[in-house]
């Protein structure tokens, strides 16, 4: 049983330095989803209509200006002319400290079409700050 306990302790203990070394040392991924994994949650999450969902993947600035409405009526507005989501796929872009580009690759029926999204850091996690669902490529 002390073995057991000796095990533990020196795993939290090696835990607790690991979190110090990322906070020191300023890593900004070790414990933050990349871009790409955001643009791809909040593109999952339109596509499963939940709208109001979606919001927290947006900066506070967006989400004030964009209600679960309006990304209703815009991704509808996508589903009539493409047809409904079958797949989405995140795909990174250029990233540095403060901001990001990131997009979704989103297969349905009919097309494929990729949504691309400018990130910015808010409170250490990776945002939304602009999107668009015009195609990009």
């Amino acid at each position: 049983m002390r073995r057991v306990l000796g095990i533990v302790a020196v795993s939290v203990i090696l835990l607790v330095l690991l979190a110090i070394a990322v906070l020191v040392g300023g890593d900004s991924a070790t414990f933050v989803p990349p871009p790409e994994s955001v643009s791809e949650g909040f593109t999952r999450q339109l596509a499963a209509h939940r709208f109001s969902e979606a919001i927290p993947y947006l900066t506070e600035d967006l989400a004030g200006r964009t209600g679960a409405g309006r990304l209703r009526s815009e991704w509808e507005a996508f589903e009539r002319s493409a047809g409904r989501a079958q797949d989405v796929q995140g795909e990174p872009g250029m990233r540095s400290d403060r901001s990001a580009t990131a997009s979704a690759l989103v297969t349905t029926s009919r097309e494929r079409r990729r949504f691309s999204f400018d990130l910015a850091r808010e409170k250490g996690l990776w945002k939304i700050a602009r999107f668009s669902f015009a195609s990009a490529g």
